[in-house]
């Protein structure tokens, strides 16, 4: 069983990745509705990670997201 203190930390992390998933989909959106990100554009992960100062999970999560919303096509390799 889990401490308190440990539950507590647990929690607090997912929480942080959770608001940085949420800050990464709500940035890329911003940029596809301002035209930042161009139509039938290609994205590059590593680029928008660096732009946007967030690491490359809480980009993907975004990106799945977005993916779902229709606002981006996820290509397999």
């Amino acid at each position: 069983m889990l401490s308190t203190s440990m539950l507590a930390r647990t929690t607090r992390l997912r929480d942080d990745d959770d608001s940085l998933n949420t800050l990464a989909y709500r940035r890329i959106k911003e940029k596809i509705i301002a035209l930042e990100l161009r139509p039938a554009s290609l994205i590059d992960e590593n680029q928008l990670a660096q732009d946007l100062q967030i690491g490359l999970t809480p980009i993907r999560q975004a990106l799945r997201r977005l993916a779902q919303d229709k606002l981006v096509v996820i290509l397999p390799r």
